[in-house]
């Protein structure tokens, strides 16, 4: 704003035939005495979250990702009984399920004989859950899907367990559209008193090309990364729309 003021004033002195005459020598005094407490006055920026011994940038909450750092000297660092790895330079990734528990102790161990203890409270999530009384739940599997359904899971956590060098989750992310909410990671129904099975998916907002794969912010907010990404979301395809410019 004391940007646009100085300017405006300079360009009422300058302009010829102006109704405005050029302000005064004390008027010019009152815009340098403003100028100089203007430093004064810049808001500073709030430095980012560092919880506890480990560093966390933000408070866990269900549903949710955290970043953290390890303690130097740190050999082995677990979080709620499982291995979690770390970088060169110490920094971790965790994060939290959809219903996870109340608190999360996450413990380095160090050298000789050493640990380091943080126990923090995980937020809960006021996930989106519907109620249809009426509305029995019909959709049940075929018999030839829940008879090869044991072997895709199988195959699913086999790959999660799997261990890769990319460190996109390390990457900065952007909006890179906005788009129409019609469902949220977590919602649920409940069925005539039956409970569905929680949403696991999310609307995709945006696809962004990175060095290593694909990144993808969803409407959520949720940060996902991938070498990557097919794009079957229907005839109004957003990531189509989003890699090609057009959903045509």
């Amino acid at each position: 704003m004391m940007t646009v003021r100085l300017a405006t004033l300079a360009l009422l002195a300058l302009a010829p035939g102006s109704c405005n005459a050029a302000p005064s020598q004390p008027a010019q005094k009152a815009v340098a005495a403003e100028v100089k407490a203007k430093p004064a006055a810049t808001a500073q920026r709030p430095a980012p979250l560092s919880l506890g011994a480990f560093k966390l940038d933000r408070n866990p909450r269900q549903g949710g990702l955290a970043l953290g750092w390890v303690p130097p000297g740190t050999k082995r660092l677990v979080v709620d009984g499982a291995d979690v790895s770390f970088g060169p330079d110490g920094r971790f990734i965790v994060g939290f399920g959809r219903d996870y528990k109340t608190s999360t102790t996450i413990t380095a161990f160090l050298e000789p004989r050493q640990t380091l203890t943080d126990k923090r409270p995980v937020t809960p999530h006021p996930w989106k859950i519907e109620t249809l009384s009426r509305l029995p739940h019909h959709s049940q599997p075929d018999a030839e899907f829940q008879a090869r359904r044991p072997g895709e899971l199988a195959q699913i956590n086999e790959a999660r367990r799997m261990m890769v060098s990319s460190e996109g989750w390390r990457q900065a992310f952007k909006w890179p559209a906005k788009g129409r909410i019609s469902g949220l990671f977590g919602s649920q129904r409940i069925y005539a008193g039956e409970p569905g099975a929680p949403h696991s998916g999310v609307d995709v907002a945006g696809v962004r090309e990175t060095a290593d794969g694909v990144a993808v912010e969803t409407v959520d907010g949720a940060h996902l990364t991938a070498s990557a990404i097919v794009g079957a979301d229907g005839v109004w395809s957003r990531v189509r729309a989003d890699v090609f410019g057009c959903a045509d």
